[in-house]
This record gives structure tokens, sequence and C-alpha cells, in this order.
């Protein structure tokens, strides 16, 4: 976060700066306590794009990178994101742990193929530092 914003204001930021995307930051789905940083991840929309008259399906606007901020950036189904970690071409465990947390508890499938309306409650977890040893490498908090 810049100095004088908001958290959400950062994530809309961040977003803008690393995919060029206008994102408007909904819920809070989860905060992450690693050494040296607090990440706050967001249930977002994307502003923008278009609507197929005869469809009614929605495209969303294109995203890039220059390779500044990010090395891709673009929309990705589970089944892709999965195919990402599994090699290990994802920037941060924690983009995998906030995915597969919303899978998990608040997609379209977990609610019955109906859109969740329960308020999201956040999952919370601290990377413990200095490793302990026979202890989890995280806690889980509630």
């Amino acid at each position: 976060m810049e100095l004088g914003e908001t958290s959400r204001e950062g994530a809309a930021r961040e977003g803008l700066e690393e995919s060029g995307a206008t994102i408007v930051p909904g819920p809070l789905l989860s905060v992450y306590n690693l050494p040296g940083q607090v990440q706050l991840l967001y249930v977002s929309t994307v502003n923008g794009g278009t609507v197929d008259d005869e469809s009614g399906v929605h495209h969303p606007p294109a995203v890039h990178t220059d390779g500044t901020e990010s090395l891709e950036a673009g929309y990705f189904t589970y089944e892709e994101v999965c195919e990402k970690r599994a090699a290990d071409e994802l920037a941060f465990p924690t983009v995998w742990w906030a995915i597969d947390y919303w899978k998990a508890n608040y997609s379209y499938e977990t609610a019955g193929g109906t859109s969740s309306s329960r308020p999201v409650q956040p999952q919370q977890r601290t990377k413990r530092w200095p490793p302990v040893e026979g202890e989890p490498e995280f806690i889980e908090e509630t």
C-alpha cells in the first residue's frame, strides 16, 4: 500500500499495475501474515468488457503486462491454475491458497450451481518465523 491508501485502493492499484485491468475489490477473502509482509486478498470483479448480444455472455477486457510488474497476466480457469501450480508457475503460494479456499467454500460449484450469497469468512494464515522443528509451517487462525 502507498501512504494514504486504503487496502482496497491498494488492491485496485496493484491490479491495474500488474495486469492493466480495472478491478473493484469486494469482500476480503484472505489475510496472510508472512515474514516482512502482510497480504490481503479480495474477491474482486473486473470492470469493462463487452456482452454478446445474442448469447448474453460477458467477455472481460483484455489484460496485459509489460513484464515490469508481472511476467504474465490473463484469465484462467481453475483447471489452468491447477496446471500452473503443478508446473510451479505461480509467483506466490498465497495465490493458490486463496483460489483453493474460494473454490472449496464459496464458488459456484460449491454453492450447488448458484451464486453463493454467504458472507465470506476470511482465511487467515501466519507463517512461523523462524521455523520451529516439528511444528507446522503455518498457523491457521480463525
